[in-house]
């Protein structure tokens, strides 16, 4: 995302959707990786994936309706988040 709207100059927005088509393209080759190999739970997958659908389409309701620095604030603490609970597992 940083670099998306750093060096790619997209605005906050943009970058969500341009990371998330990314995320698509890499997940999916992963997906077909390890279904190969025999190393996918598809119960498991569906199940999660169908309670994602419900999370993306109120998150991106969600994202529509926030002002870029609301948004930049949101996304900066996840990451901090993240970073916390990294270090302490």
């Amino acid at each position: 995302m940083p670099l998306l709207t750093g060096l790619g100059k997209l605005s906050q927005h943009r970058a969500h959707g341009t990371s998330l088509a990314l995320v698509l393209v890499v997940a999916s080759v992963a997906l077909a990786r390890y279904a190969w190999s025999g190393a996918v739970d598809w119960k498991a997958g569906i199940l999660i994936g169908v309670a994602a659908v419900f999370g993306v389409l109120v998150g991106t309701r969600v994202m529509r309706r926030l002002a870029v620095q609301p948004l930049r604030l949101a996304f900066g603490c996840f990451l901090v988040l993240v970073a916390i609970r990294m270090l302490w597992s």
